[in-house]
């Protein structure tokens, strides 16, 4: 069971087949072996009683011609002549014994002569001539091959006088060579038939395999986020039923997941709007306290009124200018500007991002000067902006930034990765760290990494997240480039 395990379903099909016809093939032919030797041995028994019944007819007129009383005492003188007519004639030797098994004439005294046994027929014979019915004989195989019939000689008045042996020995050269030649004429025959079946074993069977295979890369190539498709198949085989259940379930898988989404936006708006509301509340409130407790203290005679107005304003702008903030923060990740896709250098654009940072803290690696990229270039500065802040951000006090941006560009994808000597990100919170609102930090909004995890996945990328605590962190993106 092992050994069928690590075969493939052609295989499995193919070797089935493949011994089904070969135990088929070998049953026929054993089978026309067994045939051809029942049929041998079958024709020389005819031939035998053939002869013997008319050895027993010639014998038997002989008797009958004969005017005197015949008995065991003159049955040699009467029958003799006949033996060796029939020696002549037919080239049969035959033998003639008494009724206790005697020998009493062999037309070819020289057949077995060194046999003291063939002098006398053996008890078991006897026995079995003396319980068959009359015209009966009983057939011997001796193991030269030599057979002989046993028979009782009657006399006129149907009395036993005498038995009488004929032997015959079966030349079966011609029937055996007819047989071995039809055997090896099944074996050839087969042999070709063996071989074309097998060509169509071997079709059929990498037809069917190859369509289970077919399906098999298709299911493999589903993509539940993104690439839900059904299966084309115009076959109506068994394998229908298979394509017609997953083509079901996928149609069903994508109805779910698209309610799924649905729902997951629904419950992102509702804490994004909650969240919205709670940053703009912590502004709001100490402008309320602070308008309060100016309107109750406040006194125009005041000669200190002019500076206290002066710092309410003040108070109430830098409040105001954090609403603006949260505003933009939200308004940017909420929506972002149209995709205006071209064809550009990645080394440049990111070269051109990173001038804003300190050289003596921001290093820039790439393996090519010139590296095609095809998407929104504003985007594209808008995610290393994010991910450079995020790294210097991540610097503990006291320690010399080092930031280095690489640039890895492979036949098959591009590979963009910034990595900094920060103070690390936790176990625990690198599952949540690409979630609006989460932050490690005690400033901002949490938004900066949940919108480079947006636009990159807009363009099918993919960004992962390496860490060690006090040792850095390192985001990667893989941009894997279109066929």
């Amino acid at each position: 069971m092992n050994f069928l395990n690590r075969l493939s379903l052609f295989q499995q099909i193919f070797l089935a087949i493949v011994l089904v016809l070969s135990l088929a093939s070998i049953a026929f032919v054993v089978t026309a072996i067994v045939q051809s030797d029942r049929t041998v041995k079958q024709y020389n028994i005819t031939r035998l009683f053939r002869k013997e019944e008319r050895i027993r007819t010639t014998i038997d007129y002989a008797i009958s011609l004969h005017s005197e009383y015949i008995d065991k005492t003159n049955l040699v003188d009467v029958v003799t002549p006949k033996m060796y007519e029939l020696k002549d004639t037919d080239a049969v030797e035959t033998r003639l014994y008494d009724l206790e098994g005697q020998l009493l004439f062999d037309v070819n005294p020289t057949l077995d002569k060194q046999n003291e046994n063939s002098q006398l027929i053996h008890d078991s014979i006897l026995n079995k001539i003396s319980k068959i019915p009359l015209g009966e004989s009983v057939l011997v195989r001796h193991k030269n091959k030599l057979r002989s019939s046993f028979s009782y000689i009657r006399n006129g008045s149907n009395e036993k006088i005498g038995i009488i042996e004929i032997p015959y020995i079966a030349d079966n050269t011609f029937l055996e060579e007819e047989r071995d030649n039809l055997i090896r004429n099944i074996v050839i025959t087969f042999f070709f038939v063996f071989l074309f079946a097998l060509g169509l074993i071997y079709f059929f069977s990498r037809n069917i395999s190859d369509r289970v295979k077919a399906i098999s890369d298709k299911i493999k190539e589903t993509d539940i986020t993104s690439n839900l498709q059904t299966i084309e198949y115009e076959g109506k085989d068994e394998l229908r039923g298979i394509v017609d259940s997953y083509n079901k379930m996928v149609v069903q898988l994508e109805e779910s997941t698209q309610a799924l989404a649905k729902i997951e936006r629904e419950e992102a708006w509702k804490k994004m709007a909650r969240q919205v509301a709670h940053e703009i509340k912590n502004p709001l409130t100490p402008m309320r306290l602070s308008v309060q407790a100016f309107q109750m203290r406040y006194d125009p005679s005041d000669v200190d009124s002019k500076e206290k107005v002066n710092n309410l304003c003040n108070s109430l702008v830098q409040q105001i200018d954090t609403l603006s903030n949260i505003a933009s923060a939200f308004a940017d990740f909420a929506k972002m500007p149209a995709r205006k896709d071209e064809e550009f250098n990645a080394v440049s654009v990111i070269k051109n991002t990173l001038e804003i940072f300190d050289p003596e803290h921001v290093h820039l690696e790439h393996n090519k000067d010139f590296i095609s990229l095809n998407m929104d270039k504003s985007q594209l500065s808008r995610v290393m902006n994010n991910l450079v802040k995020n790294a210097i951000q991540a610097i503990p006090p006291g320690r010399k930034p080092n930031i280095r941006v690489q640039i890895t560009d492979s036949e098959h994808d591009l590979k963009i990765a910034v990595k900094d000597n920060g103070v690390g990100i936790p176990v625990g919170l690198r599952e949540k760290i690409f979630e609006p609102k989460f932050t490690t930090k005690n400033s901002g909004m949490g938004l900066g990494l949940a919108m480079v995890k947006k636009i990159v996945t807009d363009y099918n990328a993919t960004i992962e997240l390496e860490s060690q605590l006090n040792e850095g962190s390192t985001f990667t993106i893989f941009y894997k480039k279109p066929s």
